[in-house]
């Protein structure tokens, strides 16, 4: 990009954001109230860039407090694949709520909705319902460590998988060399023992990759990573040969590897089909653990298998399975997003 070219991009962008606030003036004193009781002024850093506060959302349009009205390019970064409040979802959730909400026990929506999953992906034979993707990863990587009694984890450069400790190493920060990634943190408050337990992989060659590996492989318990990953990096696409050649690499040493996947919803892309196109296209084999996550049109809605060590693992989180959101799926599907463990 020319000097030119630069200077020109930042004057429209100065100009864009200025003819915004003349549109936006009750978002702007939100933003000043939100900056006194929020930190940062928002509840998440992916909000950290929004120039407004919208009061509805419908289809795919947003309206703002001002009356303002957009077209939502983002949709709640994946989930609502049928629009903002489609109908028969909205129905859905309508006809559970006066039956309670976070009730901390079990209903029948979570025993259909588990059966409707285990028929989509037969090899999904039980799983646990959670409530975010963080929670979702990190007690996969757990479940790793119990079964192979290893200690660490690979993970690749620019990845993201949750907001754990764990998980946050080398997703927005790179350090070391091409071949040889090094952990950063990606923020304050991670110690450093916990970085020493994660090894960083240059993503999309196993020449590079494998030698890391060897190296590490008597302490690694898995590896994970998002096979096509679109959170970081924009949606870079393996070689046809790494994710078989991968996955035949954690197989030799007993190394469990964790695939973390972000897809629309089943009017692109279903569970069933997922599943056996990365089987197909990868070749890889029948799985008998996996960890999956979902998200049920923004609900949140994670489900996670915890196979036959889960009496060996802690999970508690009485907010585990609410069926507002499994009505999201039980009537019809949205959106998912999903992990697998292979082993």
């Amino acid at each position: 990009m020319t000097t030119t070219t630069a200077t020109g991009i930042e004057a429209l962008s100065a100009d864009y954001v200025a003819r915004l606030a003349e549109r936006t003036p009750k978002s702007h004193a939100l933003r000043q109230q939100a900056e006194l009781v929020l930190s940062g002024g928002v509840s998440s850093h992916f909000k950290a860039w929004q120039p407004f506060y919208v009061a509805k959302a419908e289809g795919s349009h947003l309206t703002d407090v001002d009356g303002n009205d957009y077209v939502d390019l983002v949709m709640g970064f994946g989930p609502n694949s049928l629009g903002h409040s489609p109908r028969v979802v909205m129905d859905a959730v309508r006809a559970v709520l006066d039956h309670g909400t976070s009730l901390a026990v079990g209903t029948p929506l979570e025993v259909e909705l588990a059966q409707a999953i285990a028929r989509l992906v037969p090899s999904m034979e039980q799983m646990r319902f959670v409530v975010t993707g963080t929670e979702a990863t990190m007690m996969a990587l757990r479940t790793a460590r119990a079964f192979t009694r290893r200690t660490r984890v690979a993970r690749f450069e620019g990845h993201y998988h949750g907001q754990h400790d764990g998980a946050l190493a080398s997703v927005a920060h790179v350090g070391g060399s091409e071949e040889r990634p090094q952990p950063v943190a990606d923020g304050a408050g991670i110690p450093q023992a916990v970085l020493d337990d994660v090894v960083v992989l240059p993503w999309n060659d196993i020449d590079k990759v494998a030698p890391v590996v060897r190296e590490a492989v008597d302490d690694l318990a898995a590896i994970i990573l998002e096979p096509v990953p679109f959170s970081n990096i924009g949606g870079v696409e393996p070689d046809p040969e790494f994710l078989r050649a991968l996955r035949e690499l954690t197989a030799q040493h007993g190394t469990l590897c964790i695939l973390g996947y972000h897809a629309r919803g089943p009017r692109e892309l279903d569970l069933n089909w997922w599943y056996k196109g990365i089987s197909v296209v990868h070749g890889f084999t029948q799985q008998r653990w996996r960890h999956q996550r979902a998200m049920a049109t923004g609900m949140d809605l994670i489900r996670t298998h915890q196979f036959s060590y889960a009496p060996l693992i802690t999970h508690r989180f009485d907010l585990s399975g609410v069926d507002a959101a499994f009505a999201c799926f039980t009537d019809r599907p949205a959106g998912f997003v999903k992990s697998v463990i292979i082993p």
